[in-house]
């Protein structure tokens, strides 16, 4: 009689940031939460702030979020209701559209003919108010907070500059202008419990002077990721993986943790290094501990991104199928004159109108990006 090994899950999202249900996965910021805690609640406005690669989502999808659960703000209890979202080219839009999907207007008796995100849209629109007459119109349960996060606030400056056009004279628009002051108009009505957090790319601090008060506010709640610690960086490499039933040889957790050096910035890719290695064990029968072999053979930190892109790459069948996704990563990034490159999400429809293909030719090309074993394109 044989028993079959069983299949333990890959503990590592790879180039994604971390859910919240992974939370038992996320470790070595333990102490990063305390502190952005505190700042949260003494000002109800929190701007996390870093580098590229530095987990900022991450650190609030699995430290902060979670955490506010528990009730470690001791000042605002456990009972939250959680809205986030990314700006996109129509920040004011894509708010309204994360209120209504959070299922802020289930109870209530909406107008004929107009949705629940239309309905959201024109609340934020009539006034800077338009958070805390949501916060009203939704008559949350007694003690009940708010808590709106808008992740990636950096395309509000280069995504929605890219949405207007370079012959634009508007130096942000007006609806970046109206959104900012909706995130900010609760702050002068503390009785409110509505708290926001942003996260934003630390090379971006100074687009914010271009808007009044946001400056003075940044200045305020501004928390900077640090970089891990030595321990801190073995701990995130270590600990999800015996969460996840395997172990990895003292060898490999001390490569890892060199390679990874003290640049703050190589998390993401330190993520999708381990998530390969992790990948290949398993192929190889998830015999003994992971090993500095396994490592090597994804191509170390180094190079796992540029290989795994590669293969990626390569399962593409045709050359037509090569010169869409040359197209597609182009329209997905965009780079200022400064070389700073960000997300441009955007809509499969519009993609397919921007490359020039049929949703049914592309659509293939996208899905061997989007396989949960690569996420080099979102949604998964």
């Amino acid at each position: 009689m044989t028993s079959e090994t069983p299949v333990l899950e890959n503990p590592f999202p790879g180039l994604r940031p971390f859910r919240e249900d992974e939370e038992y996965l996320f470790f070595g910021r333990e102490s990063q939460v305390d502190r952005m805690i505190d700042k949260l609640a003494a000002t109800h406005f929190l701007a996390v702030v870093g580098t590229s690669g530095t987990g900022k989502s991450s650190l609030v999808n699995c430290g902060l979020k979670p955490a506010l659960h528990r009730g470690l703000m001791s000042s605002a209890g456990t009972s939250w209701r959680m809205v986030q979202f990314r700006p996109g080219g129509n920040p004011i839009r894509s708010m309204a559209q994360a209120f209504a999907d959070a299922g802020f207007f289930v109870e209530q008796i909406m107008p004929e003919g107009l949705s629940a995100r239309a309905i959201a849209e024109t609340t934020l629109r009539m006034s800077s108010l338009g958070l805390v007459d949501i916060f009203d119109f939704a008559h949350l349960e007694p003690g009940t907070n708010l808590l709106l996060v808008v992740d990636q606030f950096e395309e509000l400056f280069r995504y929605g500059k890219a949405a207007r056009g370079p012959s634009s004279t508007d130096a942000m628009g007006g609806d970046a202008t109206t959104f900012v002051n909706l995130l900010l108009e609760p702050l002068s009505h503390p009785s409110y419990p509505i708290y926001i957090v942003l996260t934003m790319r630390s090379d971006f601090l100074g687009e914010c002077s271009q808007f009044d008060r946001l400056p003075e506010v940044m200045n305020d709640s501004q928390y900077l990721v640090p970089r891990l610690t030595r321990d801190e960086r073995r701990a995130a490499i270590a600990e999800p993986i015996a969460v996840a039933g395997g172990d990895l040889s003292a060898v490999l957790l001390t490569r890892l943790v060199n390679d990874v050096g003290e640049t703050p910035d190589q998390l993401s890719i330190l993520q999708h290094a381990v998530n390969r290695t992790w990948a290949h064990w398993q192929d190889e029968g998830s015999q003994g501990v992971l090993a500095v072999e396994d490592y090597e053979a994804v191509g170390t930190m180094a190079r796992a991104l540029d290989e795994h892109a590669d293969e990626a790459f390569n399962d593409l069948k045709t050359p037509r199928q090569k010169k869409l996704c040359e197209k597609v990563f182009k329209a997905l990034t965009d780079r200022g004159t400064d070389a700073r490159g960000i997300r441009r999400p955007m809509q499969f429809q519009v993609l397919c109108e921007v490359v020039g293909a049929a949703p049914d030719e592309l659509a293939p090309v996208l899905e061997v990006f989007r396989v949960t074993s690569r996420s080099f394109l979102m949604p998964p």
